[in-house]
């Protein structure tokens, strides 16, 4: 088996997002909806809730998992035709921010709150 590894982006499928004023946008607010601006500082807050890290699953396995802050200025998390809100990623996140390392190594599907964002 090779070493595997692989992104909390790339988990959800996402692309980028968003916030707005000092609290960030408005949970209702749906992620397509969010300007550029936005869309990175989103980013940023989701990165600080769930900074990116590694975690080493075995001796063949090492998972990346989390946003990377440095990257929201130039890459999208979600996808433009993404309906989901801001309110769904950071319940997703939440959930995610909750997974012990075991969890994550043996993660077959996303938590439930990630359901909306999945598909983004």
């Amino acid at each position: 088996m090779t070493k595997s590894s692989f992104t909390l982006i790339a988990i959800l499928g996402l692309g980028l997002a968003a916030c707005g004023g000092d609290d960030g946008p408005a949970s209702s607010t749906p992620i397509n909806q969010l300007s550029a601006e936005e869309s990175k500082d989103f980013c940023v807050e989701l990165a600080g809730d769930l900074p990116q890290r590694t975690i080493t699953c075995g001796e063949e396995l090492t998972i990346q998992v989390g946003f990377d802050a440095a990257e929201c200025a130039t890459e999208a998390l979600f996808e433009p035709t993404c309906t989901a809100t801001v309110g769904n990623a950071r319940a997703c996140v939440a959930a995610l921010a909750g997974l012990s390392d075991a969890m994550w190594c043996t993660m077959e599907q996303l938590p439930p709150a990630c359901a909306p964002v999945a598909d983004c």
